[in-house]
């Protein structure tokens, strides 16, 4: 007999990332005494006990092989495996062997940026998502189109970390449209921290918005971008 179990996305790492989102997002964040980012590979890992049941358990930390201290998880997951998994026949064997070849195998690899949408929104995401690999400063906002910004999450009752998406709209008026969503990137968007917001504008726009500045006036949101008319 033999039972797989997964550990729940409420664990304590889970939880440190949602409790260091901000951070994480503008940079960095200290975990175990290393400094983290949304960039950083982070790797999923099983075990496997046989006390005349075999249990296949996969952990809900996942531990850096760029931290030494969480690297040495794998060797002890593994280490726990080989000592304990070998003996419920005739599973023991067969999900020993396919614990430590998923272990060091890195075959559930994801960076932190990656998982925290997961968290977040139960959409799995490519394993590589990272903010921080797609930042770059596209556009600036006045602040009477931030204060408008703010008035429509707060009518719309959008979470305040909720980003704030820039695309082209009427472009005969340059005008600009405005919509709230999930601060997160499939390496689509370039993603900036502007008027304390996070603002995402889909690569495709940059020739179009790219040193504009985004300003709220007669009840719509446009773009004055120097030197076009």
């Amino acid at each position: 007999m033999f039972f797989r179990y997964r550990n729940s996305k409420t664990g304590p790492f889970e939880a440190w990332i949602l409790a260091n989102k901000d951070d994480l997002l503008a940079g960095s964040a200290d975990y175990y005494g290393t400094e983290v980012s949304d960039s950083t590979e982070f790797y999923e890992l099983k075990y496997v006990v046989s006390l005349g049941i075999t249990v296949e358990i996969t952990t809900a930390d996942i531990p850096s092989v760029h931290n030494g201290y969480l690297r040495k998880a794998i060797y002890g997951y593994s280490a726990l495996t080989l000592l304990s998994g070998w003996w419920g026949l005739p599973f023991g064997p067969l999900f020993t062997i396919s614990a430590v070849w998923h272990n060091f195998s890195n075959s559930k690899k994801r960076t932190i940026g990656s998982y925290l949408q997961y968290l977040e929104t139960g959409w799995e995401a490519p394993y590589d998502v990272s903010i921080s690999a797609h930042r770059r400063r596209i556009l600036s906002i006045t602040a009477r189109a931030a204060a408008e910004i703010v008035r429509r999450r707060q009518e719309g009752n959008f979470a305040a970390d909720c980003g704030v998406r820039i695309s082209p709209g009427d472009w005969a008026g340059r005008e600009v449209s405005i919509q709230f969503d999930f601060p997160v990137t499939d390496g689509h968007d370039w993603v900036d921290q502007e008027a304390g917001m996070l603002v995402m504008i889909d690569k495709r726009h940059e020739p179009d918005l790219a040193r504009s500045e985004i300003d709220f006036a007669d009840g719509r949101f446009v773009a004055h971008i120097p030197g076009r008319v």
